[in-house]
């Protein structure tokens, strides 16, 4: 396996890709990924196959760093895992989140406005 290399992340995925072996013992079947976050040290891994040599791993926790591992899977059985290869995700957008916030004030502005419209009508029109 030659080097992996991280084609973009955003705060919940991560692309990779890598190049073929160049001489592969027998055909490639797939490649298996496995990951897990630097922190937990293989406390627990993932992993995912694909048959391209590019995979998206999603799921993953925003600004968290990652630790790669990709093997081939040939008729022949499993080639030796990479070496290391870390990479980290992007941090949540704080404008998505800020434009929640928003649209939650701006919702219960506007619900509390028509809610004192139609107490004023009912008030005017009942005569009270």
């Amino acid at each position: 396996m030659g080097i992996v290399r991280k084609d973009w992340a955003i705060h919940n995925s991560i692309a990779l890709s890598w190049s073929e072996v160049e001489q592969p013992p027998s055909d490639i079947v797939d490649y298996e990924v496995k990951y897990y976050e630097k922190e937990q040290e293989q406390l627990s891994y993932s992993s995912t196959r694909t048959k391209s040599t590019s995979v998206v791993v999603t799921g993953l926790r925003p600004s968290t760093v990652y630790v790669f591992h990709v093997r081939a899977r040939t008729s022949a059985g499993y080639t030796a895992y990479s070496p290391n290869f870390e990479f980290a995700t992007a941090a949540e957008d704080p404008d998505i989140a800020d434009q929640g916030q928003v649209l939650v004030v701006v919702t219960a502005s506007v619900g509390g406005f028509s809610l004192l419209v139609i107490l004023t009508l009912f008030l005017l029109i009942t005569g009270r």
